[in-house]
């Protein structure tokens, strides 16, 4: 579960994985950050999408920990005017560091989402046991 609180005033509490986390290329992506319900306010593209870095393997190891950084991360915003609906990136420029634990004995597919052209924000799997 996540959280995000601005200035005492919940902005953001909810779930945000996916059914039964074993790859998150099914992860939720659009978010209604609106307390009246009033639809989808933001938009992530943080799923498993296709493999582009080296896979991580625990097979007959302890597990492995491992550390990615990203210097953006986009989140698209969605507003009307006019009686149109209107879609716009936003990059945020904050530098980010993810920890990854990965256990022993799996092998975990990764989409780095900081690779040049993606959207930022660390990494998405797709996870699979050892053979």
């Amino acid at each position: 579960m996540a959280a995000t609180d601005f200035n005492g005033s919940q902005v953001f509490s909810g779930i945000l994985g996916n059914q039964g986390n074993l790859s998150d290329a099914n992860e939720p992506a659009s978010y209604n950050l609106t307390a009246e319900g009033a639809g989808v306010t933001a938009r992530v593209d943080n799923g498993f999408v296709r493999p582009n870095s080296p896979d991580v393997s625990t097979c007959g190891e302890s597990s492995n920990v491992s550390l990615a950084q990203s210097l953006k991360f986009t989140v698209s915003i969605s507003f009307s005017v006019a009686g149109r609906v209107l879609v716009l990136p936003y990059i945020l420029p904050f530098k980010q560091t993810f920890q990854y634990r990965f256990p022993a004995d799996g092998i975990w597919v990764v989409d780095n989402l900081s690779a040049p052209g993606g959207p930022g924000g660390g990494w998405a799997f797709s996870y699979s046991p050892c053979p």
